[in-house]
């Protein structure tokens, strides 16, 4: 009997630590650059989202034919705002914490991997990443 009740607890815990790698693998996922162009009152934008491990990442929203003053003075390193990232629900939710906005992004693993905002209001496509 004792025998049975350990190989019971032993599957168990088996399927707790897979259930729990699930999420993992999905944060491992979404590690990545994904890029919007698009038209305002007539001037083009380019945002830029950009994911770390670990929950952190960058985001970045450049008006065309503009240049970037502050990032030239810094040798070339662009200074967006910092953000952080969590999966909930298999949503993708970024927090940028300079303008205190929440956005929430489903995230798709097809051929082209998008991001697309939960109101459906904005894609983001996928880089190509050199490194």
């Amino acid at each position: 009997m004792k025998k049975i009740i350990a190989l019971i607890l032993t599957v168990v815990l088996s399927f707790t630590l897979c259930a729990c790698g699930g999420t993992q693998k999905m944060k491992n996922a979404v590690i990545g650059t994904w890029i919007r162009e698009y038209e305002f009152n007539g001037t083009n934008y380019t945002t830029t989202i950009q994911i770390f491990k670990g929950g952190t990442g960058t985001f970045d929203t450049k008006e065309d034919g503009k240049r970037d003053y502050l990032a030239e003075a810094l040798g070339g390193v662009s200074v967006p705002d910092s953000i952080t990232w969590e999966i909930v629900d298999n949503v993708l939710n970024i927090y940028i914490e300079d303008s205190g906005t929440n956005i929430g992004f489903i995230y798709s693993d097809e051929k082209d991997e998008t991001l697309q905002s939960v109101d459906g209001t904005k894609i983001y496509l996928r880089a190509n990443e050199t490194n």
